[in-house]
This record gives structure tokens, C-alpha cells and sequence, in this order.
């Protein structure tokens, strides 16, 4: 869903001067804020089942599965930090203490990651001597964090329904929300990926054209 959102962008006129991402988002939105296309960012997350990805914990109680293979593949595909990036990207996490966290710096795989931890499945990510995990579970957008650190401007904003995670946030009048189904991936399939795919960008489309 976020990749045909950003297919779209791509063919449109609309030049992002900054991106964030939470979760799903966050994986995609590092992708392509390093450079891939869209199409390329499918073409890798859509190669094998997400679960081919997991390391079972024997230390389950934090978390059933490492990110560690996560961050091992953004590895290969990401620059080492955020300021490598050629546009400023931002990640969303809950913190320690439960809290929201924008992380716009230092180890960029790594807080890619942790914003993809949801807690439970996945065990906390071990940042600078902090835990992070899924920012989605208290902001799934961090919209506001966002704007409070860029300040206010026009945004896109996609938001997959349905889907865990705190209720949407109420977008001020300059946000413009392109809404698309959940995608129903698990971690053994990832369902009809190229449908999704197509759809999100048609959707998009049609919002871009009322906005």
C-alpha cells in the first residue's frame, strides 16, 4: 500500500521535501527516501515472505523474533545514518517509557527497525543504550511531532486502514489523507502484493486529482 502511494508520487509533479514514516511506512519511506524507486522497493520486499526475514528468540517474553535480519538487509540497501539521506526522513518509535519518539538521526537501519518492532512479536531495538519498538502503538502517524519539527506545510498523508495502532489523528486543513484498505499481509504471505500495489496508486490518484 505505501509503495503505490509513492509510485504515484513519483509520476506526479509533487516534490517531497521531507518524508516520516511509522512501522510498514517506515520501511518503505527509508527505501525510497535512499533512492530506490518504488517499483525497486517492491521488487526486494515482494521477493521473499516476511517471515524468511524472522530469527525465533528463545528469550520470547521481550518478543517472539529478532529484528536482527531486518536491520541486516537495510543494511545492505540503506546508507549507515540519516544524514547520508538526501532528504530529511524521520521514524516513528515508542521509547522506553512508552512514549512517542521521532528519530530523525545516527543508525538508520537500526531505527528503521525498531519502528517496525511491534512489541510482542518482535523484541525491542537497542538504540545508543535505549529500547525502541513500533511507534505505530501510540501514534501511528507522528504527524504532529512531524510538523512540530518541520514546521506547518502542505502534506501528503497516507493512512492505511484498519490496521493496529492508536485511532487517526484529526489532520489540520493543509493535510491532505489518502486513505487505502489494509493490505492484509502476514508475515507467511504477503497476500496479492501487485493488486494492493495498483490499487494504492489508483487511490492516490484519485485524491491527488480532488486535491
Amino acid at each position: 500500500r505505501h509503495l503505490g502511494f509513492l509510485k504515484t508520487l513519483e509520476k506526479s509533479d509533487i516534490q517531497a521535501s521531507g518524508i516520516c514514516g511509522t512501522s510498514s511506512g517506515a520501511l518503505c519511506s527509508s527505501l525510497w527516501a535512499a533512492g530506490m524507486t518504488a517499483d525497486q522497493a517492491a521488487e526486494l520486499l515482494s521477493a521473499r515472505r516476511p517471515s524468511s526475514y524472522l530469527r525465533f528468540r528463545w528469550a520470547f517474553w521481550q518478543g517472539a523474533f529478532s529484528t536482527a535480519p531486518m536491520i541486516d538487509l537495510l543494511r545492505q540497501h540503506l546508507p549507515a545514518t540519516f544524514d547520508e539521506l538526501p532528504l530529511p526522513f524521520a521514524v516513528g518509535v515508542r521509547n522506553q517509557d512508552g512514549k512517542h519518539e521521532l528519530i530523525s538521526s545516527g543508525d538508520l537501519p537500526a531505527a528503521v527497525a525498531a519502528s517496525c518492532a511491534v512489541p510482542g512479536l518482535f523484541a525491542p531495538v537497542h538504540i545508543d543504550g535505549h529500547r525502541y519498538q513500533d511507534g505505530g502503538t501510540v501514534d501511528r502517524f507522528g504527524l504532529e511531532s512531524w510538523r512540530q519539527k518541520r514546521g506547518k506545510r502542505p502534506t501528503l498523508l497516507h493512512c492505511v486502514e484498519r490496521s493496529l495502532g492508536k485511532p487517526n489523528q484529526s489532520p489540520d486543513d493543509d493535510v491532505v489523507v489518502v486513505n487505502t484498505p489494509r493490505s492484509g499481509a502476514m508475515l507467511w504471505s504477503l497476500g496479492d502484493f501487485e493488486g494492493q500495489y495498483l490499487e494504492a496508486q489508483k487511490l492516490t490518484q484519485e485524491v491527488l486529482a480532488d486535491s
